[in-house]
Parts: C-alpha cells; structure tokens; sequence
C-alpha cells in the first residue's frame, strides 16, 4: 500500500511540476508571451495583460488600457454578437456598390504552396505559402501540430476556436481573403512563424513577423492569470449593441 501511495503521490507531483506551457514570441514591433495552464489562457504584449480566456466558464476579457476598460462576454455571448455581424453585413450586401465589390473579391483564389519542413524553439512544423496571384498579398506559415497538441492538454482549443471561426466571411478587401485562409489552419497546428506581406502607400511593401523563439513547460503562477486592477468592466455585448445604435 506505501509503495501504491508512494507512486501516486509521485505521478501527481510530477504533473504539477509540469503543467502549463509558457509561450515567447518575437514580434515586428515587440514581444508576445502566452501562457497556457488547467483551461486558461493568458496573453501579454510588452509585459501588459492582452486577453485572457477562461476555457472552463467559457469567458473572454479583453484589455485595453488607453480606455481603461476591460471588456467581457461568453462564449454565448460572442456566438449573439456574431449573428448581430452577420446582419450588419447583411444590411452592407443591400447596398450594390459593396455587395459587387464582395462578390469581385470572393473570385480571388489563394494560391497555396507547400514549401517543407521547419524548427523553431526546438519543435518541427509545416511551411505553407498563401498568395493572391498578380498582388503583393501573402503569407508564410509554419504550423506546428506537435506543439498544439500539447497546449490541448491543458486548454480545450478547438471549443474556442469553433467560436472563433464561425464568422459568416464578407470580404471588404484582397488582404482578408488571405487571412480568411490562415485563420483555417488554427486547428492544423501552432504557428511558429508567420510572415504577412502587404503593399504599402508608397509601392513598396510591409512586412508583419511573429516568430516563437521559447516554449517552457512547467507550472505557472496564478498572478499570470489575473486581470489588471482599477480598470472599468465593460460588457462586449453591450458595447457592440451601443456601436451598432450609433
């Protein structure tokens, strides 16, 4: 019996020992770190709390710290103001100036170009390559299904991502049609870099990087999991309803 006890006590050590997976990414203009731990996650821009994600009570807080706002909604929630989307553009689709430009750029067809094998942060992934032909539009992925499946370990990804992607596409411009196709491969695996290029005003063109340089396992302080004080919380059903009755 002391050897049985003796064991659990062990494997349930080890496992505290281990949970959560702590995330660094190197931006264009900063760093990003993620943390992932027992269905929640959390993500930081520049050492500041962007969102957290309670998988568990499926809730979401955005931060933004120029309004002082916090703003919160369930996944219900969320899946409402999605339909209050679809009927804005509805309403847009009415208008024949738009409805043609939707209809023209839904002709576009990504170009989708396999292009190898890569490592970041000591973990393998895919290199993808999705184009607009004729247009200085693309993006370059490398997508990590090994990595993914240890974050869905400790989060249930695929039950906010089916919120997430449940957005009825409206295409305004060239530019979403791309991303529209990048935001698909969330559920193939982790991006350990991406690389989106855009024209800019003057000719030329502008680069977007993300690339994970770290990926630690091991347990993650609560405080990484706490909303900044002093801040207003605001509804985001709400305030869309409030953008909307504008």
């Amino acid at each position: 019996m002391k050897k049985t006890l003796l064991l659990v006590f062990l494997l349930l050590y080890t496992f505290q020992v281990h949970a959560g997976i702590t995330i660094t990414e190197k931006l264009t203009d900063g760093e990003s770190v993620s943390y992932f731990q027992n269905g929640l996650i959390a993500s930081f821009s520049d050492g500041k709390l962007d969102t957290l994600i309670d998988i568990r009570k499926k809730i979401v807080y955005t931060v933004d710290y120029e309004s002082e706002m916090v703003m919160f909604g369930t996944f219900d929630d969320m899946k409402e103001m999605q339909k209050m989307a679809a009927a804005q553009i509805l309403d847009i689709t009415k208008d024949d100036y738009y409805k043609k430009q939707n209809e023209e750029i839904k002709k576009l067809k990504v170009k989708t170009e396999q292009k190898g094998k890569g490592t970041y942060a000591g973990y393998p992934c895919e290199r993808v390559f999705l184009s607009l032909s004729g247009m200085n539009i693309s993006t370059e992925l490398c997508y990590s299904k090994q990595l993914l499946d240890e974050i869905a370990k400790e989060v249930d990804i695929a039950s906010f991502l089916s919120i997430v992607n449940n957005t009825p596409p409206f295409f305004m411009n060239p530019e979403e049609v791309v991303e529209n196709e990048v935001s698909s491969y969330a559920s193939k695996g982790f991006a350990l870099f991406e690389k989106s290029r855009l024209p800019d005003f003057g000719g030329g063109n502008k680069d977007d990087v993300s690339e994970v340089t770290s990926v630690k396992k091991g347990n993650i302080p609560s405080e990484k999991f706490q909303l900044p004080s002093g801040l207003n919380m605001v509804k985001m059903k709400d305030l869309m309803s409030q953008i909307i009755n504008q």
